[in-house]
């Protein structure tokens, strides 16, 4: 079909030919891409989506983007979201997140907590609390 509507199109003007480029282009990657082909189109409306491995017996992989979400501690209010191409390590986000916050916001965050994915993850100047783990020694019990 794409090389039928490639020939068809040859002497149409360039008008046409410039709306057919896009999904020309598209289609013949999705046809000539294997199972072991890098930068796989995985969706025809959204070519940004990438395979994210959750490593779940149920649901072993995902199609989409990483996102961030910062929120307020106690109304849960949103306060800063930043899609995260290329499947980063969750550690290697919370900086970004974090400065996002602040330039959104205009505050500065001096404690986070994220859950067990941002192991290793540390922040000049911030507390970060993981889910699991007991207060750090920076940690004043009762006042977080």
């Amino acid at each position: 079909m794409t090389r039928d509507i490639e020939r068809k199109i040859e002497d149409a003007p360039d008008v046409t030919q410039t709306a057919f480029q896009q999904p020309l282009h598209r289609a013949n990657r999705l046809l000539n891409q294997t199972r072991k082909s890098k930068n796989k189109l995985l969706s025809w409306h959204a070519p940004e989506v990438e395979v994210i491995g959750k490593g779940k017996v149920a649901k072993p992989w995902e199609f989409g983007v990483k996102v961030s979400v910062a929120v307020t501690n106690r109304e849960s209010f949103v306060v800063g979201c930043r899609s995260m191409p290329n499947n980063p390590f969750d550690g290697h986000t919370l900086a970004e997140t974090l400065e996002q916050t602040e330039i959104l916001s205009g505050v500065a965050p001096k404690r986070c907590y994220v859950d067990r994915g941002y192991q290793g993850a540390a922040i000049p100047d911030v507390q970060v609390f993981r889910s699991g783990r007991q207060c750090p020694v920076n940690c004043v019990k009762g006042l977080h």
